[in-house]
C-alpha cells in the first residue's frame, strides 16, 4: 500500500512538471488571443465562436504544443482597435493577416516586436497614423501589405533595412513627402507598390539595387522629374506603372528592357519617341506629349496598345507595325495621324476587338477588309476626313456593339448595318451625304443621324419605338414603312421626345404615386394651400402636416445628439409648419427646409417624396447606416424622422448653398427636374431670395483658387465612397446642385446613398444621373450604375467649374467661328468641350474658360489642365475614364494661389 501511494505522488508531480513546461505557454498565448478576439469581434459572433478550441479553428494555426504561429482573420468585420498585450504577446507568430476588416488606430507598439513575423497584412482597414519606424525590428519580414488604409506622413526609410522583404504594398494611403532612396536599396524586393498616395519629388537618380524587381507601381502620386537612367538596370522588371504623375522627359531609360511586359505611363508629360519594347504585351501611354511615328518597336506578343491623346503623327498605315496575332485593343485617338485608311491592312488584325482612330486627320475610305476582323466589338472612326461608303463587309462584324463614324464625309446606303443585332451604340451623325435608314433611326434615335441631309423631317406623323428596340430582335420592316410615311416632326421635336423617353428610363421622376407628375404640378399650382409646405402626393385632402396627430409623440432620431429628445413638433416649430418661407431648395428627391433646432443647431430638413417605398424598419436601418458614412467632404446625416408614411432626413446646414448658385446665379431648385415641369420655375423665384442661405453677391465670382479647392474636395469625397470603405458606394447623382458649400467654401457632397436607396429594386440598374450629368451607358439597355458613372458626372462638374456654363441648355459657341471638324457644337457642355479638344486649337480652349476666375497666365494654364481632366472624365466609354483616385492625384499636382471668392 505504501509503494502505491508513492507512485501516485510521483505521477501527480510529473504531471505538474509537464503542466509547467507545456501548459503555461499554451495558456498564455490562447488567453492573449482570446482577449484580442473579445475586443474586436462583433458581439453577434460571440455566441457562435468556440473559445475553448481556438487552435482547431481553420483561421488559426498552432503547433502541437499550443503555440500560435499563424492568424488569418480576414473579412470578419473586426472592429475597434488592437489592444496591447494581445497579439503582441504571440512571440512565435510568423503570419498575421487581418485583411478587410474595420480595425482602427492606434496600432499597439508591441506588434512591431514580433521578430518572427514573415508575413503581415493589415490591408483594407481604417488605420490612420504615421507608420512607425519600429517596423525595422521585423527583421524576418518577407511580405508587408498595408494598402488601402489612411496611413500618412513619410514612408519610413527603415523599410530599406528589411533585407528579407520581397513584397511591399503601401498603395491607396496618404503617405506624403518624397520617396526615400532607402526604399530602392533592397535587392530582395520583387514587388513594390506605393500607388495612389500623396508622394512628390523625383525618383532617386540611381535606383540600381532593385535587380530582382518584377513589379513597380508608383501610379496616382505627384512624382515629377525625368526617369532615372538607372531603370535600365532592372533587367527582370515585368510590370511598370507610373501613370497619373507629373513625369517629364523622354523614355530612353526603358529602351530595350528585356522582360518588360506591361508598360503603363498614362497621364504624365513624357515627350519624345516611343522606346523599343520588344517584350511588351500591354502598353498604355495615353495622355502624354509623345511625338514621332509608330515604329516597329513592339514585339509579337503585344495585345493592348493605347497611345491616345498624344502628338504622334505619320501615316495611319503604320499600324502594320503593331500587327500581331494577339492584338486585341488599339487606341490611337486624338493624335495627328494622316493618310488613307484604305491602306491599313486589316487582314493582319484577326483577333482585334477594340479599334479607336477618332480625332485624327485620316482620309480615304474604309476598306472592305475590315470585315475580316470579325472579333471587333468597338469601332470609333469619328472626327476624321474619311469618305466613301460604309462597306457592306460590316455585316460580318456580328459581335460589333459600338460604332461611331460621326463627323466624317461618308455617303451611300447603310442598310447592311440593320443586320448587326448586337449593336448597342450607333453614331453616324454629321455625315451630310449619308443615306438615312429609318429602321436605325427608330432603333437608336434621331441623334444618331443628326446633320444627315436625308434624315430631315418629311411628311406625316411619326411614332418611334424606344431606343434599343433593335437589340431585342430583328428589325420589323413595317417600322421602316411607317417611319418613311410618317416623318413629319421637326428635328428639335424628335430630340425632345427622345430626351424625355431617356429621362423617364433613367428613373429620375417619382414613380410611387397615384398622381401623374402633370397632375402633381397642376394641384401644386391650383391649390394655394399646398404652397405652405409639404403635401401628400397620394391625396388631394390637404397638406400631410395637417394630418399628423400628436406631433410631440413622433420622435426625431439624432445620431450625434440623442439627448436633445426632439420630436416632430420641434421640426414644425422650426419650419413654421414647413412653410414655404423656410424652404431653401426643391431637389429631385424632395423639398429642403432650413430649420434652427433647440440648442442653436442649424439644419436642413429634406422631405423624401419617394420615401414611402421604405417600410419604417427599412428606413430606420438604412438611415442609420448612411449616418455612419463620414468624410470631411460629405454632408453629414444628423438624424431622421418617420411621420406616418413620410420620411424626413436631417442634414447639417451649409451656409453658402449649392455650387451652381455661385457658378450660374441660379437657385437651388434649378437642377435635376424634367424639362416640362414648371413647378420648380414657379418656386425658384421665391427660393432665390431666402435669407437662410447666403445671398449671392451682385457679381457672382469664385476665384480659381476656390474653384480648385471645390474640385479637389469633391474628388476626395468620391474617392472615399469608391475606395475608402470595405464596400464601394456609388453616389449615382453627382451634380453641381448636390455640391454644398460651407462658410469657408469647402465642398460637401450631398444626398450620399439616397439615390440608390430610393431607386427601387425594379429600376435599380437604370436609376442614376440627372440630365446633363448622366453618362451614356446609363441610357443603354442593361446599363448599371457604376463608379465610372460617378466619374463622368464629376467630369461635368469640373467643366462647369472652369467654363462657368450649364451642362445643358447654355450657349456653346466659339466666338472666333466654327471649328474645322465639320461637327458643330451640340446643345450640351460635354459635346462642346469635346469638339474644341478635337480641334486642338489652344485659342478656342482659352475662350471656353470662365474669364471671371483667372487673373494671370499661371491660373489660366491651370484651368486648362483641369479642363483636360474634365474631358478625360467624360469619355463616352467608361473604361477610358480615369478612376477618381487618379483624378485626385492629377488635381493635387495643380496648386493655385488661394484667394477669397
Amino acid at each position: 500500500m505504501g509503494s502505491c501511494k508513492c507512485w501516485c505522488v510521483f505521477v501527480i508531480c510529473l504531471a505538474s512538471v509537464f503542466g509547467c513546461v507545456y501548459g503555461s505557454p499554451r495558456s498564455e498565448e490562447v488567453t492573449a488571443l482570446e482577449n484580442f478576439l473579445h475586443a474586436v469581434l462583433p458581439s453577434s459572433s460571440f455566441t457562435s465562436f468556440n473559445f475553448s478550441a481556438i487552435c482547431s479553428w481553420e483561421k488559426i494555426r498552432c503547433t502541437e504544443d499550443g503555440i500560435v504561429t499563424g492568424i488569418f482573420l480576414e473579412s470578419l468585420d473586426l472592429r475597434g482597435y488592437i489592444p496591447m498585450n494581445t497579439l503582441g504577446n504571440l512571440s512565435s507568430l510568423s503570419e498575421l493577416s487581418l485583411y478587410n476588416n474595420s480595425l482602427q488606430s492606434p496600432i499597439p507598439p508591441d506588434i512591431w516586436s514580433l521578430t518572427n513575423l514573415r508575413y503581415l497584412s493589415l490591408s483594407l482597414n481604417s488605420f490612420e497614423e504615421e507608420l512607425s519606424t519600429q517596423l525595422s525590428h521585423l527583421v524576418k519580414l518577407e511580405r508587408l501589405d498595408l494598402s488601402q488604409n489612411k496611413f500618412y506622413g513619410p514612408i519610413p526609410q527603415q523599410i530599406g533595412q528589411l533585407n528579407h522583404l520581397q513584397y511591399l504594398y503601401l498603395g491607396f494611403n496618404s503617405f506624403s513627402g518624397s520617396l526615400s532612396a532607402d526604399v530602392f536599396t533592397n535587392p530582395s524586393l520583387r514587388v513594390l507598390d506605393i500607388s495612389h498616395n500623396e508622394l512628390n519629388g523625383s525618383l532617386p537618380p540611381q535606383p540600381t539595387n532593385l535587380s530582382n524587381l518584377l513589379y513597380l507601381n508608383l501610379s496616382g502620386n505627384s512624382i515629377s522629374g525625368k526617369l532615372p537612367f538607372g531603370l535600365s538596370a532592372m533587367r527582370t522588371l515585368a510590370t511598370l506603372d507610373l501613370s497619373n504623375n507629373s513625369f517629364t522627359g523622354d523614355l530612353e531609360s526603358l529602351h530595350g528592357l528585356p522582360s518588360l511586359e506591361q508598360v503603363i505611363l498614362s497621364f504624365n508629360s513624357f515627350t519624345g519617341p516611343i522606346p523599343l519594347l520588344r517584350s511588351s504585351k500591354i502598353v498604355k501611354m495615353n495622355s502624354n506629349l509623345l511625338s514621332g511615328h509608330i515604329q516597329a518597336v513592339f514585339g509579337p506578343q503585344l495585345s493592348v496598345l493605347d497611345l491616345s491623346s498624344n502628338s504622334l503623327s505619320g501615316a495611319i498605315s503604320e499600324l502594320v507595325n503593331v500587327s500581331s496575332p494577339l492584338m486585341k485593343h488599339i487606341d490611337v485617338s486624338s493624335n495627328s495621324f494622316s493618310g488613307s485608311l484604305s491602306l491599313v491592312n486589316f487582314t493582319s488584325f484577326t483577333a482585334l476587338e477594340y479599334l479607336d482612330l477618332s480625332s485624327n486627320n485620316i482620309t480615304g475610305s474604309i476598306p472592305d477588309a475590315i470585315g475580316d476582323s470579325t472579333n471587333l466589338t468597338y469601332i470609333d472612326f469619328s472626327n476624321n476626313m474619311i469618305n466613301g461608303s460604309v462597306p457592306q463587309s460590316f455585316v460580318h462584324l456580328t459581335s460589333l456593339s459600338h460604332l461611331d463614324l460621326s463627323c466624317n464625309s461618308l455617303s451611300g446606303d447603310v442598310t447592311e448595318l440593320t443586320r448587326l443585332q448586337n449593336m448597342k451604340y450607333l453614331n453616324l451623325s454629321f455625315n451630310e451625304n449619308l443615306g438615312c435608314n429609318f429602321a436605325l433611326v427608330a432603333a437608336f434615335g434621331m441623334g444618331s443621324f443628326s446633320g444627315v441631309m436625308d434624315c430631315r423631317p418629311a411628311a406625316a406623323n411619326i411614332t418611334l419605338p424606344p431606343p434599343g428596340s433593335l437589340r431585342k430582335g430583328k428589325i420589323n420592316l413595317g417600322i421602316v414603312v411607317g417611319v418613311v410615311v410618317g416623318c413629319v416632326l421637326g428635328l428639335g421635336v424628335v430630340f425632345m421626345i427622345f430626351s424625355v423617353v431617356r429621362c423617364r428610363k433613367k428613373g429620375r421622376w417619382p414613380r410611387h404615386s397615384t398622381l401623374s407628375l402633370k397632375q402633381r404640378v397642376g394641384t401644386f399650382k391650383e391649390d394655394s394651400k399646398f404652397m405652405s409646405g409639404p403635401f401628400s402626393f397620394e391625396s388631394n385632402s390637404g397638406p400631410w402636416v395637417a394630418n399628423v396627430k400628436n406631433a410631440t409623440s413622433v420622435p426625431v432620431i439624432m445620431f450625434e445628439k440623442p439627448l436633445l429628445n426632439l420630436t416632430f413638433a420641434d421640426l414644425l416649430r422650426a419650419t413654421s409648419n414647413f412653410n414655404r418661407e423656410t424652404q431653401v431648395s426643391q431637389g429631385g428627391l424632395g423639398p429642403v427646409y432650413s430649420a434652427m433646432l433647440p440648442g442653436d443647431l442649424h439644419v436642413s430638413i429634406k422631405v423624401l417624396i419617394d420615401g414611402r417605398i421604405l417600410t419604417n424598419e427599412v428606413a430606420a436601418s438604412e438611415f442609420s447606416s448612411l449616418a455612419k458614412i463620414k468624410h470631411p467632404n460629405l454632408v453629414p446625416l444628423l438624424g431622421y424622422c418617420i411621420v406616418g408614411e413620410e420620411r424626413l432626413v436631417i442634414y447639417e446646414f451649409m451656409k453658402n448653398g449649392g455650387l451652381h448658385r455661385w457658378l450660374l446665379g441660379s437657385p437651388d431648385c434649378s437642377q435635376g427636374f424634367p424639362p416640362h415641369n414648371h413647378m420648380y420655375y414657379d418656386v425658384s423665384r421665391d427660393l432665390a431670395s431666402r435669407a437662410t442661405v447666403e445671398p449671392l453677391p451682385e457679381a457672382v465670382n469664385l476665384s480659381w483658387g476656390v474653384r480648385h479647392k471645390i474640385a479637389l474636395g469633391l474628388a476626395r469625397a468620391l474617392a472615399f465612397l469608391h475606395h475608402g470603405q470595405s464596400v464601394k458606394l456609388v453616389h449615382r447623382d453627382v451634380k453641381a446642385s448636390n455640391v454644398m458649400l460651407d462658410e469657408e467654401f469647402e465642398p460637401h457632397l450631398a444626398n450620399t446613398g439616397l439615390a440608390g436607396l430610393l431607386a427601387g429594386s425594379e429600376d435599380a440598374m437604370f436609376a442614376g444621373g440627372s440630365p446633363g450629368y448622366a453618362p451614356p451607358e446609363y441610357g443603354q439597355s442593361g446599363g448599371k450604375v457604376t463608379s465610372m458613372g460617378d466619374v463622368f458626372s464629376y467630369g461635368v462638374v469640373l467643366l462647369e467649374l472652369v467654363t462657368g456654363k450649364k451642362p445643358i441648355g447654355d450657349t456653346y459657341e466659339d466666338e472666333e467661328g466654327a471649328g474645322t471638324s465639320g461637327c458643330p457644337a451640340i446643345n450640351d457642355l460635354v459635346g462642346w468641350i469635346r469638339m474644341l479638344m478635337h480641334e486642338k486649337q489652344s485659342g478656342s480652349l482659352i475662350r471656353a474658360l470662365d474669364s471671371r476666375a483667372y487673373e494671370d497666365p499661371i491660373s489660366q494654364g491651370q484651368m486648362l489642365e483641369v479642363l483636360r481632366i474634365g474631358y478625360l472624365c467624360t469619355a463616352d466609354l467608361a473604361s477610358k475614364r480615369p478612376t477618381i483616385q487618379q483624378v485626385v492625384g492629377l488635381l493635387k499636382d495643380i496648386a493655385p494661389n488661394m484667394n477669397s471668392p
